[in-house]
Parts: structure tokens; C-alpha cells; sequence
């Protein structure tokens, strides 16, 4: 003899592929927030000035160290560029010479040249956005195997089982 199983909703995973959608929305949020940091730091690097800087600093706080740095601008103002970004030892050693990109309009929109400065976190969002977008496309395929593996064979397409 065979039944149907009847299960309510607070004892079966949803029927429709709703993780899979929402796994796709993030990727695609995380997507979007890559390509648009993609988009600024590339205007930014268009349009910034290009020059030298010294460490003339780092600061040493809660066991961590914070690099200061001094750049002058194309007018010969100093500025000073205080990284956000910091690490258990000194990651530049005091009166190194770094180099600096600056916007020519707000020379305190200032950054250093490199990856971690630039690409970081356009470069994590976008390996988030692949990834979660890349498990809702598997998961998505593989939905009904994996129904049966966890154990709810009327999700994996078959709607009876014998007794």
C-alpha cells in the first residue's frame, strides 16, 4: 500500500528552490557591488595624480602598527595619509619611500599604489558574488538528489513510497 506524505511546513525544507534563489540574489548583489567598485577605483586611478610618499611613521596600537605617510601634492602642499589597514609588525619600514596616487581635485582622497589598497575589496565581493552564484546554479541542478540524500524523497521527485 502506498500514501502520500503530507508534511507541514515547519517539518519539510521549502518545496519551491527558494535557497537557491536566495543564494542567487546575494551573488548578484555581491556581483553588482564588485563591478561597481570595479567601475570607481578605475575612475579613480584615471584621473589621479601619481607621486611619491614617505612613511614617516607607524603607529604602534593595540599590539598593531599603523603606517603614516606624508605626499606632496603637484602645488608642493604636504598632506598626510593615515592607512586604515594595519599589521602585527611595521609593514613599511620609517622614511621608505611608497608611492602614492591622489585625486588632483581632493588631494585627501589619497591612496596607496597596490593591490590590497585599490583591489581588495572589489576583489573579495567578486569571489563572494562567483561563489554564492555558483551554488545557487548547483544547487539549483542538483536539487532533487540532494532532497533524497537529506532525506525527503517527495521533494526528489518521487511523490510515493511504499509501506
Amino acid at each position: 500500500m502506498s500514501r502520500y506524505f503530507e508534511f507541514s511546513w515547519g517539518t519539510r525544507p521549502m518545496g519551491q528552490p527558494w535557497h537557491s534563489l536566495s543564494l542567487a540574489l546575494v551573488g548578484i548583489i555581491l556581483s553588482t557591488v564588485s563591478f561597481y567598485g570595479y567601475l570607481s577605483e578605475s575612475a579613480f586611478i584615471d584621473s589621479a595624480i601619481e607621486t611619491k610618499g614617505i612613511v614617516t611613521d607607524n603607529i604602534h596600537k593595540n599590539d598593531m602598527y599603523y603606517p603614516v605617510i606624508q605626499f606632496r601634492d603637484k602645488n608642493n602642499k604636504w598632506y598626510v595619509l593615515p592607512l586604515n589597514r594595519s599589521s602585527s609588525s611595521p609593514m613599511y619600514e620609517k622614511d621608505e619611500t611608497v608611492t602614492v596616487l591622489y585625486s588632483p581635485t581632493n588631494p585627501d582622497d589619497a591612496k596607496l599604489d597596490g593591490f590590497f589598497s585599490l583591489w581588495l575589496l572589489t576583489f573579495i565581493t567578486g569571489i563572494l558574488g562567483f561563489l554564492f552564484s555558483l551554488s545557487s546554479i548547483l544547487l539549483w541542478i542538483y536539487r532533487h538528489p540532494f532532497y533524497a540524500w537529506i532525506g525527503y524523497p517527495e521533494l526528489s521527485g518521487s511523490k510515493k513510497i511504499e509501506e
